[in-house]
């Protein structure tokens, strides 16, 4: 038998329904709002409604994403509270420093053999100064997501996310590449990329 829309329900809403509801709600408030935002930048009616659909699928992705999102954030987590458990204090900060350099590491090998293709040499301490550089500024090329301190997914979509991004790493790079921080060292390696 179907029930009438203003029929008293006998039952409590499940969790799952009750944040349906909310999320529903939320929803339309933000289409509501983005409707009239829309409209004062001279959108169109039509392109409202294809605008619309698309708000939509941006904030059920992003709600998937984030319950999908919540156990691998939860074992980081758990993996981390046993270390701490397990390790000394200090081991354990000397773990996380470990565990931190391994992407810069990476880079910092793949500009050595980057410079020795170009006649380059880079001693010890350019290594060292290399990957004090990376790890100060986080510059990788490269996003690992299944590593125990990895950040979480943050993928970027798009040529001008990708370019913006490779951008300012390489600013921060140049920034820092100074006779202070190198001494006569191989700035022009890096104005070369």
């Amino acid at each position: 038998m179907e029930r009438s829309s203003n029929q008293i329900r006998s039952t409590p809403l499940t969790g799952q329904e009750l944040r349906d509801l909310q999320l529903g709600r939320e929803l339309a408030k933000r289409e509501a709002e983005y409707t009239q935002v829309w409209l004062r930048f001279g959108v169109q009616p039509e392109q409202v409604a294809e605008l619309s659909e698309m708000m939509r699928g941006v904030f059920s992705q992003a709600r998937r994403a984030g319950d999908e999102l919540l156990p691998l954030v939860q074992q980081k987590y758990n993996y981390d509270r046993k270390l701490k458990e397990i390790l000394s204090s200090e081991d354990y900060l000397r773990y996380r420093e470990y565990e931190e350099s391994q992407p810069y590491r990476r880079e910092v090998d793949a500009v050595m053999a980057d410079a020795e293709s170009k006649g380059i040499v880079l001693d010890a301490a350019a290594r060292h100064r290399l990957n004090e550089l990376f790890s100060i500024h986080k510059v990788s090329s490269t996003e690992s997501w299944d590593g125990f301190y990895d950040e979480n997914p943050n993928p970027l979509v798009g040529v001008e996310a990708v370019v913006a991004k490779n951008k300012e790493l390489h600013s921060k790079l140049i920034d820092q590449a100074s006779p202070r921080f190198w001494g006569e060292g191989p700035q022009e390696l890096f104005r070369s990329w």
